[in-house]
C-alpha cells in the first residue's frame, strides 16, 4: 500500500509541479487592538510578522492548519484563533493551503504532502531566525493538516517544537508515520473516528473520545469533524479522563496510569508528564462533554 501511494504521490507531483511557497499563505491574527484584520504576511518580501510589527518577539507563537476543502475560514478554525486568542495570546497565525486543499480528489491533495509539509517546514524555521523561539511554539493541525504540522515540526528537528495539538490524523494514505512523540517535546492527539482518521495512538497523549474514539454519538456532524469542535469546546468546557470502557480493548492495552483524576483533553490541560492513552466521554448535542 505504501509503495502503490508513493508511485501515485510521485506521479502527480511531477503533473502538478508548482511552486508551493507562493500558493500558500499565513495569516496572522494578534491580540493587538491596533492591528486589525488577519494579515497576510506571504504577500511581503520579508514574510517576517516581527519586522512588521504585527507581533514581537516577547510573544507566544501559535500556528495553526486545516484539513482536505478546508480552509483558514472554516467555522472551527474561526472559532480556535478566538479561543486561542483569549486562552493564550501573543502571535497567532493560520497557515492556509486551501489552493491545494479544495481539490475535490483526495489522492491529488495526498500526491503534494511533501511540497506543503516542507513550505510549513522552512516557515519555522524562518519564525526562529525572526526571533521566536522554539520553545515558545504551540501547533495545531486537523486531519490531513495534523500530518503536515507534525511531519513539518519533525524537519526542524526530533523534540525541538514546544508544542503540538493535533486533531483525528487522517488515515488515508497515512498508513506508516513516524511516531508523533518525536515531532514536539509534547504532542496530544485527539481521536473521535477511524477510516477518516487513523488508528495509530503514538502521541504522548493520547484521547480516544466517545466510542473508543472509533465514532461519536452526535448528530448530525460526521464523527471526524466533530474533533476540531470538541478541542474548542474543551477551552471552556471540562472533557475529564474517566475509567477506559472494556470495550476499548487498543485504548486499554496503552493506557495511561498516572493521570490525575481531574485530567482533562484540551488545550487549557498543562500537566505534560502523563503518558499513554485516555478516553473522556461524549454526548450527542453541544457542548459535547459530560464533566461539567
Amino acid at each position: 500500500m505504501k509503495i502503490l501511494w508513493l508511485l501515485i504521490s510521485c506521479f502527480f507531483a511531477l503533473a502538478h509541479s508548482q511552486n508551493f511557497k507562493d500558493n500558500i499563505h499565513f495569516l496572522v491574527y494578534t491580540v493587538d487592538p491596533n492591528v486589525g484584520p488577519p494579515k497576510n504576511s506571504s504577500t511581503s518580501v520579508s514574510r517576517d510578522p516581527i519586522a512588521m510589527e504585527w507581533c514581537s518577539e516577547d510573544d507566544l507563537l501559535a500556528v495553526t492548519t486545516h484539513g482536505w476543502t478546508e480552509s483558514c475560514e472554516k467555522d472551527w478554525m474561526i472559532d480556535l484563533l478566538s479561543n486561542l486568542t483569549v486562552h493564550r495570546g501573543g502571535c497567532i497565525i493560520c497557515m492556509d493551503y486551501s489552493y491545494y486543499a479544495a481539490d475535490p480528489t483526495y489522492v491529488i491533495l495526498r500526491s503534494q504532502f511533501d511540497q506543503i509539509k516542507d513550505v510549513l517546514r522552512q516557515q519555522l524555521l524562518d519564525y526562529n531566525s525572526y526571533g521566536f523561539p522554539y520553545e515558545k511554539m504551540f501547533l495545531f493541525g486537523m486531519s490531513f493538516g495534523a500530518h503536515v504540522i507534525l511531519e513539518g515540526a519533525l524537519g526542524v528537528g526530533e523534540q525541538v517544537i514546544e508544542e503540538i495539538d493535533v486533531c483525528d490524523p487522517a488515515g488515508p494514505g497515512f498508513e506508516l508515520m513516524p511516531s508523533a512523540m518525536l515531532s514536539a517535546k509534547n504532542v496530544q492527539t485527539i481521536h473521535t473516528s477511524l477510516g477518516k482518521g487513523n488508528a495509530y495512538r503514538t502521541g504522548h497523549q493520547n484521547w480516544d473520545l466517545g466510542i473508543c474514539g472509533i465514532a461519536q454519538g452526535a448528530a448530525p456532524l460526521d464523527s471526524h469533524i466533530l474533533c476540531p469542535h470538541m478541542y474548542n469546546s474543551a477551552f471552556t468546557h471540562v472533557f475529564q479522563t474517566e475509567d477506559i470502557p472494556l470495550l476499548c480493548v487498543a485504548t486499554l492495552l496503552n493506557a495511561a496510569t498516572n493521570e490525575p483524576e481531574d485530567y482533562r483533553m484540551g488545550y487549557k490541560e498543562r500537566r505534560k508528564y502523563v503518558r499513554g492513552s485516555l478516553w473522556a466521554p461524549t454526548t450527542r448535542t453541544y457542548p459535547y462533554n459530560q464533566s461539567d
